[in-house]
């Protein structure tokens, strides 16, 4: 997603996420990447703190690890003050990923064949794919082609997993380095030797609180069409906190509206989705909800 706050299709404020694509250009200071999400170049100035990871080649931590045509992914932080403070922490190399094979994409279907809707085209990529084709997925071989793109520094809680067909579910952002495209009649399948986890922006309304865990309803049709219609937050020190929150997590409360962004992980059978939360931004009770409550 490009780092933008400006209204969604669906009215909601979009939330910031990361900006994944080619680099182009290399200065002192910054660098330049095209956002595979618009085409648009954008310009990325890392904070003192921001952690370089997945440069095999290089161990600065540092702006000098960055090379043009590296596919990099680019994790932003947000602030809780006013206004909003967008910060770059950390600058991941998808060395897996090759520079004429990668794609992104949201998962649309996990049985009985994993089906990928095609959302971001790199620069680059040189194999005929476009935005809005749906691929049948043929999944990496071994649990060695599965990653989560967590921000370097971070650890997931026991129990979330990326490293098979398993533990897919409908509405994952990934990224996939695809070995090739066949296509059978009109059914196009994408082979996959690398496919990394990548955050998932959604918005919903808060309907229950247990610190540090929120649960949370009201979710689009692309969730509810699938059965989906609770998603459970886990909320820790990588969640950054946005919106009308003037005390993180302990701001929220039930019944406010938010966009949330971060990873989302398959929960088991019969068991809701979990999402690692990066970003949440609050946007409060609905007035009409205010009202009822005066």
């Amino acid at each position: 997603m490009a780092v933008t706050t400006e209204p969604g299709r669906d009215g909601n404020l979009v939330d910031v996420s990361n900006v994944t694509g080619p680099v182009t250009s290399v200065l002192t200071s910054s660098f330049t990447l095209t956002d595979s999400a618009t085409g648009q170049a954008v310009t990325v100035t890392p904070s003192p703190s921001a952690t370089f990871s997945g440069f095999s080649s290089c161990s600065a931590n540092n702006l000098t690890c960055v090379l043009a045509n590296q596919i990099v992914s680019i994790n932003y932080s947000v602030s809780d003050t006013s206004p909003l403070v967008l910060s770059a922490t950390s600058v991941t190399d998808e060395s897996g990923f090759n520079f004429g094979q990668a794609f992104e994409g949201t998962i649309v279907a996990t049985a009985p064949t994993p089906m990928v809707l095609v959302t971001q085209v790199p620069a680059g990529n040189t194999q005929g794919v476009t935005v809005g084709e749906v691929l049948t997925l043929m999944l990496p071989a071994t649990s060695a082609g599965f990653s989560v793109g967590v921000p370097a520094g971070q650890t997931l809680p026991a129990g979330l997993t990326f490293a098979g067909s398993g533990d897919l579910v409908v509405g994952q952002n990934v990224l996939i380095d695809s070995t090739g495209i066949t296509t059978a009649g009109d059914i196009s399948t994408t082979t996959a030797d690398q496919i990394e986890l990548e955050p998932t922006q959604f918005s919903g309304t808060v309907s229950t609180i247990t610190s540090p865990n929120l649960t949370v309803n009201g979710l689009n049709n692309f969730f509810t069409d699938n059965a989906i219609s609770t998603i459970q937050v886990q909320t820790g020190t990588q969640t950054t906190f946005g919106g009308i929150v003037a005390t993180g997590f302990n701001g929220i409360t039930v019944g406010d509206q938010a966009n949330f962004d971060g990873f989302l992980f398959n929960g088991g059978a019969g068991q809701n989705p979990i999402v690692f939360g990066e970003n949440i931004f609050d946007n409060g009770a609905p007035v009409e909800a205010v009202k009822r409550i005066n």
